[in-house]
């Protein structure tokens, strides 16, 4: 990683592709940057597979992206930095993670499931038991950990606790990193 970002200094400007505008693969690139010091430019594409064949064609420079993982196991592209994880993921043990280089640490990327505000309470309760059940069978299980995605499944109540923390924090780094909002 160090070499990495010592050559994003020397070479200001580098493209780096995301899955997308606003998404937590672009909001981490733009958070290395600004903890490092980096001059980087945005190159958002359409999803995964855009972001990844553009980097495979030589039109981007690096790539954050959540689909790569497969190349990464192929050989085609090489791991450099774990971004929302605490921790090093036992897959990728010699990977640093954001936290590991100095970074701050950007919460969690999770998929969430939601519902319009005044859904009736039984139908609520209703979705998030069939959520739940869906969620703890083996073969989505299995399916998580062949892509190593960790889970942690969290009812409506914890999903609150932990989403209202995370929004303060995209508001305070998204200003920071200069990447605008919408109002």
């Amino acid at each position: 990683m160090d070499k990495f970002i010592a050559h994003a200094k020397a070479h200001p400007g580098m493209s780096y592709t995301s899955t997308g505008m606003y998404t937590p693969q672009q909001i981490s690139a733009e958070l290395l940057a600004l903890c490092k010091g980096l001059t980087c430019r945005h190159v958002p594409t359409k999803g995964g597979t855009d972001a990844s064949t553009m980097l495979m064609g030589g039109h981007a420079d690096f790539s954050t992206g959540s689909s790569q993982g497969v190349y990464v196991r192929q050989g085609v592209f090489r791991l450099l930095l774990q971004v929302n994880a605490e921790k090093r993921h036992p897959s990728f043990a010699d990977v640093p993670a954001l936290k590991e280089i100095g970074c701050p640490e950007l919460p969690s990327a999770a998929i969430d499931v939601i519902a319009p505000k005044g859904l009736p309470p039984a139908i609520s309760k209703k979705l998030g038991e069939a959520i739940r059940k869906v969620a703890l069978e083996a073969l989505f299980q299995k399916v998580l950990a062949n892509f190593d995605v960790p889970y942690d499944y969290l009812d409506q109540e914890g999903l609150e606790k932990k989403v209202r923390p995370q929004y303060e924090w995209f508001k305070v780094y998204l200003t920071k990193a200069g990447i605008k909002t919408i109002k």
